[in-house]
């Protein structure tokens, strides 16, 4: 909501520069927090106002201002540690259960005789709208400012109680969150049939211009005191508490300066409220904030209950644990040595094994690399001629009248198939001639994408999706996809029923990329020589694939590996780190 975000910016930007101007020693800190729930008239108009006039009239304090997300209330209360509270009427009902919240003051707008019933809902629909009656609107989509919002939403909610669960009752609700398209222009848009206001506001509309007289009409109708047309009753308005901590000395004068705040210019005053019933049964209708139902399943319900016997356990179990600890700790020391000799030889063995392993896998790949450069340059020729002879035979048809139909799909299919190969050799000469690597941010759903335009002889179900981000040569990545589905094709075309799944998993650093087939079962021998250069299952295959395929992982920062499924087939996985912005 950058709007809001703004506004609230500027609001405690200028306190601040109050506060630092009024004083630079050392003075007694108060805190005053504000839950986030309110329009943005609500800020400076009222809450700014408010504020300034604490800071003249209390010098002898240093207002320090935070402002508590509505859905981390409890959290930000701790981090904080406010002294004071400014919310709307349900909230403050909420923190008295909670936190032992007490009334300092009530806002109390100078067009209402009674404090205690001050802010209400309406139902809005065009004037057109075939809704006439609220229990019309059932199904319908609406419109409201914010979820949190008291008049705005919560209220309207105790309203459509009458008619059953009121989180049923709308198919679905769209927030505006203060911003544009508000409530009005997303019904003029038709993007929702029904929209909530807070009582009055659509009357400010009309005097703005905002919006024609006559263009919308209130569901439910009913007069109050305060002269504009509401659907609800009517609560109580924002509510400036304390919690408990705060000395009394301090309250009484917060208080008396909330309650002798001139009101001249403003349309408000502070003054004190005394009926927060109508408040709470509006939140037991709701079954929100202390009235909200705790499963005695629940985590928190099974901790509160049965806390003492759970620390008891643990600290014996604790005790059994280190016990266990210090008696293996006694045996291993006096087998330390013997294991110690043992584990080295050990080492020293595998180290040998893997450094063989290394040295024969880089002589492979140097031959690999060797042949692949002649390869490309032996063909690059004769691919460039196929290009210029499908163009000639483009030029010949165009003038013939004969490029139509299936001659020219076939033709740009041709002129696809030798791009696509003049971008496989350039990459292959680009390894020969030592070139800087591309590397860029890709996503793995679109890689899987353009290579399964190319797969067409087996069925093949892909789950990947968006969101796969990777920093690395695209062309190398596409490269390894389409080699794991050649070879997964090959394998399940053995069986009846051939089928080849592609998916992507998320792990903690990085991305799991999985090419499964359900091919015949693979000896344990036959396993262990995949990615072997010069071993293949397929006939004519040369058993390069893999091996390229694993040296170009290793260049992206990832790596290959293979598992064999049970009953049959192999999962080939490509592991590659995920992309993090700076």
């Amino acid at each position: 909501m950058p709007a809001i975000k703004t506004i609230k910016t500027f609001v405690l930007a200028a306190v601040f520069m109050l506060a630092a101007a009024a004083d630079a020693c050392a003075k007694p800190s108060v805190t005053i927090g504000l839950i986030d729930t309110f329009a943005p008239d609500f800020y400076i108009y009222t809450y700014s106002p408010t504020i300034d006039h604490l800071i003249k009239s209390l010098p002898e304090f240093d207002f320090r201002i935070v402002e508590i997300n509505p859905e981390r209330v409890d959290e930000d209360i701790r981090k904080f540690e406010p002294g004071f509270i400014v919310s709307s009427a349900s909230t403050y009902v909420s923190l008295m259960e909670s936190k032992g919240a007490h009334q300092v003051a009530t806002r109390e707008p100078k067009s209402s005789p009674d404090v205690s019933h001050t802010v209400a809902s309406a139902f809005i629909v065009p004037t057109s709208s075939e809704i006439k009656e609220l229990s019309d609107a059932k199904g319908k989509v609406v419109a409201v400012t914010s979820a949190d919002s008291f008049p705005g939403w919560l209220i309207a909610k105790g309203e459509l109680a009458r008619f059953g669960n009121p989180e049923k009752f709308f198919r679905r609700v769209v927030e505006s969150h203060h911003l544009y398209p508000d409530v009005v222009a997303l019904i003029r848009a038709e993007a929702a049939e029904i929209g909530v206001l807070a009582a009055c506001e659509l009357e400010n509309l009309i005097i703005s211009g905002a919006v024609r007289p006559g263009e919308f009409r209130v569901l439910n109708e009913s007069k109050s005191h305060l002269g504009c047309a509401k659907s609800t009753d009517l609560y109580p308005d924002a509510v400036f508490s304390s919690l408990p901590g705060v000395p009394s000395s301090i309250s009484r004068k917060v208080a008396v300066a909330l309650l002798t705040m001139p009101d001249e210019g403003q349309d408000f005053q502070w003054t004190v409220a005394n009926d927060f019933v109508p408040t709470y049964q509006l939140l037991r209708k709701l079954e929100i904030g202390p009235f909200k139902p705790v499963s005695i399943w629940s985590l928190d319900a099974f901790l509160a209950h049965y806390r003492y016997p759970l620390l008891i356990s643990f600290l014996l179990l604790a005790l059994w644990v280190l016990h266990s600890i210090y008696i293996n700790w006694l045996v291993k020391k006096r087998t330390a040595q013997l294991r110690y000799a043992l584990v080295e030889m050990e080492r020293f063995h595998r180290e040998a094994q893997e450094n063989k392993i290394k040295v024969d896998s880089m002589e492979r790949m140097s031959i690999v690399s060797q042949l692949s450069s002649m390869f490309a340059h032996e063909i690059k020729q004769p691919i460039t001629n196929i290009s210029y002879y499908a163009g000639s035979l483009v030029m010949f048809l165009r003038r013939k009248g004969m490029l139509e139909g299936p001659a020219k799909e076939i033709i740009d299919a041709i002129q696809s198939e030798v791009e696509r190969s003049s971008g496989i050799i350039e990459h292959v000469r680009s390894y020969a001639k030592a070139r800087k690597k591309t590397v860029e941010v890709c996503d793995l759903k679109d890689i899987v994408d353009r290579v399964l335009r190319y797969s067409r002889d087996i069925k093949i179900v892909s789950t990947v999706k968006k969101g796969c981000e990777i920093q690395a040569d695209p062309f190398e990545i596409e490269f390894i996809v389409v080699n794991f589905i050649k070879n997964a094709s090959a394998a399940a075309s053995a069986v009846r029923r051939p089928k080849i799944l592609i998916k992507v998993e998320e792990e903690p650093e990085r991305w799991r990329l999985s090419v499964i087939d359900n091919g015949p079962e693979i000896s344990d021998e036959d396993f262990l020589k995949i990615g072997q250069i010069g071993y293949s299952s397929k006939e004519d295959g040369l058993g390069w694939g893999l091996a390229i395929a694993s040296a170009m992982a290793e260049s992206n920062g990832g790596h290959l590996e293979f598992r064999k499924v049970k009953g049959g087939g192999l999962e080939a996985v490509l592991l590659l780190s995920k992309y993090r912005k700076e």
